[in-house]
C-alpha cells in the first residue's frame, strides 16, 4: 500500500509543478486617447479588442495598434507595435518588442510599450512621426527592445503623456521612464 501512496503523491507533485512552470504572457492596453479600439492580432487572428490577453505559451509574431478608423487589418496607416514574447531558451532568444512606422505604417497616435513582471520599465515610446525609437526601414534593428525574463508581460499605451507602466488597472498606473535597448545579438 505504501508504494501506491508514494506513486500517487509524486504524480500529484509533478503535475502541480508542471502547472506552476507553464509559460504565459499577458498583453495589456492603456488607451488614454479617449477614442479608438486597441487591436491585438496573433497568427493572423484578432485575439483582443482592448481587453487583457494572456497566452498559454509563447506569443509569437504579434501586432497591436489603435484602430482609429483609418487602420487596415495589419495596422497599415497606423503605428504598429510588433512583438514576440517567449521565455529565453538561449542568450538573446527571449522576448522582443518594437514600434514600426515602415510605410505603409504611419503614426496615428502616440504609442509606447513597456515590459512588466520582468524587465520593468524597459520599452520605448514614439510621439512624433520622425521619432528615433521606431523602425522606418527593415534594418533599423537598434530600436528593438529585448527582455530575457521568463513569463514577462507587455503594456501597450496609446496617447500616454509620458509612459504608464504597471500591471494594475489603468486607473492606478505609476509613471516610469522608458529606455530603448537594442536586441541582444
Amino acid at each position: 500500500m505504501a508504494p501506491t501512496f508514494i506513486t500517487l503523491f509524486l504524480s500529484v507533485l509533478l503535475a502541480g509543478s508542471a502547472v506552476v512552470n507553464a509559460e504565459s504572457h499577458t498583453i495589456r492596453f492603456d488607451n488614454q486617447c479617449g477614442k479608438g479600439t486597441p487591436t491585438l492580432i496573433i497568427g493572423g487572428h484578432v485575439v483582443s479588442n482592448g481587453s487583457d490577453f494572456t497566452s498559454s505559451g509563447p506569443a509569437s509574431s504579434g501586432i497591436a495598434y489603435l484602430q482609429t478608423g483609418q487602420c487596415l487589418f495589419n495596422g497599415e496607416n497606423c503605428a504598429l507595435t510588433e512583438f514576440t514574447l517567449g521565455n529565453p531558451t538561449c542568450a538573446g532568444c527571449g522576448s522582443s518588442v518594437d514600434i514600426s512606422l515602415i510605410p505603409p505604417h504611419a503614426l496615428n497616435v502616440p504609442t509606447a510599450f513597456s515590459f512588466f513582471n520582468g524587465c520593468d520599465g524597459q520599452g520605448a515610446s514614439c510621439s512624433t512621426p520622425d521619432c528615433s525609437t521606431a523602425f522606418f526601414k527593415p534594418d533599423d534593428n537598434q530600436v528593438q527592445v529585448a527582455c530575457q525574463t521568463d513569463n514577462v508581460d507587455l503594456l501597450i499605451t496609446f496617447c500616454g503623456g509620458g509612459s504608464s507602466s504597471t500591471p494594475a488597472s489603468t486607473s492606478s498606473h505609476r509613471k516610469c521612464q522608458l529606455r530603448a535597448k537594442p536586441l541582444l545579438q
